[in-house]
């Protein structure tokens, strides 16, 4: 995790994807969030989006049916006025295991960033 004051294309050019640090709280627990549909693979699950964005970014989640549950294909989208930039998370040409451990994967790398960031992510 790199912590910068602006975005340059320069830097999304490299592969870095930006995140508000006034908005990691709201990404960490919004994707914890997005694990529970794993759990629940078997159940058909309507989403409302609105209910998985911020300010500056959002996660576009699109169910795949499976004939023994649902699959899902998750992106992370960042902007701002500058730039719009996806992130994809989890595919649905992966199974409901591998992309649950992707997704928590995410989740502990985010929770680390703001570990080794303590004051600056507040």
């Amino acid at each position: 995790m790199i912590l910068v004051d602006t975005v340059t294309s320069e830097d999304l050019n490299k592969g870095l994807f930006p995140i508000f640090k006034i908005e990691m709280d709201t990404l960490i627990m919004l994707t914890e969030k997005l694990l529970t549909f794993y759990k629940k693979s078997e159940e058909r699950t309507v989403f409302n989006m609105k209910e998985y964005s911020a300010e500056h970014f959002e996660f576009n989640v699109a169910n795949v049916k499976f004939a023994y549950g649902d699959r899902y294909n998750i992106d992370l989208v960042s902007w701002n006025d500058d730039y719009k930039i996806s992130l994809s998370l989890c595919t649905s040409q992966f199974s409901n295991a591998v992309n649950s451990k992707k997704l928590q994967a995410f989740v502990d790398y985010l929770k680390d960033g703001k570990k080794a960031w303590p004051g600056l992510l507040q």
